[in-house]
């Protein structure tokens, strides 16, 4: 009998979800543009509304109290070259965003020497139990250490690939306020500062700070050269009666 390669008319009958399906919108569609309402939408999709499983979620936030049950920490996103140096304070833990690492400890020696709280990867945190569901699912791994590198005090990159320009995004258009305000506003509410002294403070912690928001780079004639929407989301802080012009 020979296999049957069509369906029937039942996969054709009208259904009613409660899901949107939008097909093939992952990078189709134009950086720039687009109209505000469009790109606001891309922005609560992509860093508000769309979520990881609870299992991811649950366990980024156990790699993150850890991590930080210890201090600082630095999320490298490694493609190891032989002549990267990070000037970092040798205090701060760096977990690396990695799978197998060739060479092995061999290869990570004179990094591990450098900073003697390095953390190589999620594994020497947790027990391989608690990895057990991500085994063999390098897409769920990547998706818990996106959650982790959120998180952390410094993100450094060595490959501008697309988990990258993803968490600079994510960072420059969410995380950056409320992580340089944080101690600030621990300080004026135990009453360190006065409200003349604190608002001063939070103006100049916004000026000229590195991997703060700012405008995107258009290149009309060469697009695939102009910075990626979601590498650089500045439509995200746009409220809705503010338009791109008065940024």
């Amino acid at each position: 009998m020979p296999p049957i390669s069509w369906s029937d008319i039942s996969c054709y009958r009208d259904q009613k979800y409660k899901v949107v399906h939008l097909n093939r919108t992952d990078a189709r569609l134009t950086n720039n543009g687009q109209p505000l309402e469009i790109q606001k939408l891309r922005c609560r999709v992509n860093f508000s509304t769309l979520r990881f499983t609870s299992q991811i979620e649950e366990l980024s936030r156990r790699v993150i109290k850890l991590l930080r049950k210890n201090g600082h920490f630095l999320i490298h996103h490694l493609r190891y070259e032989m002549d990267m140096a990070l000037e970092i304070d040798p205090s701060f833990q760096i977990y690396i965003t990695a799978g197998e690492i060739y060479g092995g400890e061999r290869r990570m020696a004179s990094l591990a020497k450098a900073y003697p709280k390095l953390v190589i990867r999620k594994e020497t945190l947790l027990e391989s139990t608690d990895l057990r569901f991500f085994q063999n699912h390098s897409s769920q791994m990547a998706a818990l250490d996106y959650l982790v590198s959120l998180e952390s005090d410094i993100f450094v990159p060595t490959y501008d690939g697309n988990m990258a320009k993803v968490v600079e995004g994510h960072r420059s258009g969410f995380i950056f306020l409320r992580i340089n305000l944080v101690n600030l506003i621990d300080q004026y509410n135990i009453g360190s500062f006065t409200w003349d002294e604190f608002s001063p403070a939070v103006k100049k912690t916004h000026a000229d700070r590195m991997g703060r928001p700012s405008k995107r780079v258009v290149i009309p004639d060469r697009p695939k050269e102009e910075d990626y929407f979601y590498a650089n989301p500045e439509e995200c802080l746009l409220r809705s009666d503010e338009s791109l012009s008065s940024t």
